[in-house]
């Protein structure tokens, strides 16, 4: 007769017991908690002449219930260098901006929202510079753009084919006042996502620095899938600009942009955030990288519920993947609420 006494040593809960418990343990303690996790910060791209067009900001699939205001304010505060010259164009961009947008979300009907967003933006030398070669320094990656030139500039310079557009000293204006619309078109259920569409026109109601003096259209796939207190989310965005752009008279192309992000509500009030963002160019033709590729970011946050209806918002993103293109550095900043 076969014994079925434990060996020395061992116990029953040792070996695939014992992993089978802890994977247990991982699955309730993700699925404690009453609600989902909040939706992913809203990060857009901040740095370069990408500014000027259509941006998204990165959202769950959710919507607004009918009848129901939702709204937010937010800051994106970054600090960008472009340096490059070539046959047929240069960009000289070396400033710290505080871009302002008010975020306002409408449900007209069940799974239907109306979004409209209004950026204003200051642009002016700023404080970080020092801080960001120290930083650079430190991790013997410095930016080679920066060697030799002062701190606290505020330039806005673009040539393409001898047609310039110069804004040199500090400066503030409207942006690109833009209009959407999001259904969601698949709810939850079980292991399957929950997916929305979203399409939105930017009218050109700001001026250049500002905005891009033409319309843009474009649209956005979002899907998001949650189990507890862990949410995984994922959009992309396409769009174009219906001219060239006319300040400098540089041709335009579609672009696009992918949004992934995992949100982790670490309590009832506080919740963790770990996002990634890319995104190609609107530009073409001008043969140099900083105006024509693409940037990509990461970015670390957290959120933090002060009431029932309000949260907070707090970010670092860095272009880490993509060094000297778009914004070097950005904070976000950011509260949004039910009104």
């Amino acid at each position: 007769m076969r014994s079925t006494a434990l060996a020395p040593g061992r116990t029953a809960g040792s070996g695939p017991a014992r992993v089978a418990i802890a994977l247990a343990a991982l699955v309730l303690a993700l699925g404690t908690g009453a609600s989902e996790p909040p939706a992913p910060l809203p990060f857009q791209e901040p740095g370069g002449l990408q500014r000027l067009f259509l941006q998204f900001p990165f959202e769950a699939p959710s919507v607004a219930a009918p009848g129901a205001f939702e709204g937010e304010v937010r800051l994106l505060y970054s600090n960008t260098i472009l340096l490059a010259s070539g046959p047929a164009a240069s960009v000289d961009v070396d400033l710290e901006t505080a871009q302002f947008t008010g975020f306002l979300r409408v449900g007209i009907a069940t799974n239907v929202e109306v979004q409209v967003a209004v950026p204003f933006t200051v642009d002016y030398g700023g404080f970080l510079d020092p801080v960001i070669e120290a930083v650079e320094g430190l991790f013997h990656a410095a930016n080679p753009a920066r060697q030799g030139r002062p701190n606290g500039l505020t330039r806005f310079r673009v040539t393409y084919l001898g047609q310039s557009a110069w804004v040199d000293g500090s400066d503030a204006g409207l942006g690109d006042v833009w209009f959407g619309v999001k259904g969601l078109v698949l709810e939850p259920l079980g292991a399957r996502p929950a997916i929305a569409l979203r399409g939105a026109v930017k009218l050109p109601t700001g001026r250049y620095p500002f905005g891009s003096g033409e319309p843009d259209v474009g649209a956005s796939l979002l899907v998001g899938w949650s189990v507890g207190r862990l949410a995984a989310r994922v959009e992309v965005d396409g769009a174009t600009a219906t001219a060239a752009l006319r300040a400098a008279g540089i041709g335009t192309r579609p672009y696009g942009a992918l949004d992934l992000g995992l949100t982790y509500s670490a309590t009832d009030a506080l919740a963790l955030h770990l996002q990634g963002s890319a995104s190609t160019s609107p530009l073409r033709g001008t043969g140099l990288d900083e105006m024509d590729a693409g940037v990509r970011y990461l970015l670390l946050g957290l959120s933090a519920r002060v009431s029932p209806t309000w949260e907070l918002e707090f970010a670092m993103v860095e272009n880490v993947f993509s060094p000297f293109r778009g914004a070097d550095f950005t904070l976000l900043l950011g509260g949004r609420g039910r009104l």
